[in-house]
């Protein structure tokens, strides 16, 4: 019998996966995207908004850039990768002037600090 589990260690089938649905992805209705999404802006909004302006701010699994938005609405230089080269597609449209980057966060392409 076939397992129905999949390695989620497995990064080519993460940027499949996520890649398949990049044109869709900001359109999920799932409640629980919904609240995720939403709770996300509100964390970052208040705890953050006096202290990125002008600072460079480093999206790791940008995705479409939702967050990353966020960010750079509260003045702030964001640097975003992500392993789903599509998603980055599309987080590009959104966020010209940042810098976006097709990476996979097990191997971050910047040196420490």
């Amino acid at each position: 019998m076939q397992s129905l589990s999949r390695d989620f260690s497995d990064s080519e089938y993460i940027r499949q996966m996520f890649n398949e649905m990049a044109e869709e992805y900001d359109d999920i209705r799932d409640l629980w995207y919904e609240f995720l999404f939403r709770s996300l802006d509100e964390i970052i909004v208040e705890n953050f908004r006096s202290h990125v302006s002008g600072r460079v701010v480093l999206d790791a699994g940008c995705g479409t850039g939702k967050q990353s938005i966020t960010f750079a609405q509260l003045g702030a230089d964001v640097v975003g990768f992500d392993i789903a080269d599509q998603l980055v597609r599309v987080a590009r449209r959104q966020l010209a002037g940042h810098e976006l980057l097709i990476a996979d966060a097990t191997q971050i392409p910047f040196d420490d600090g």
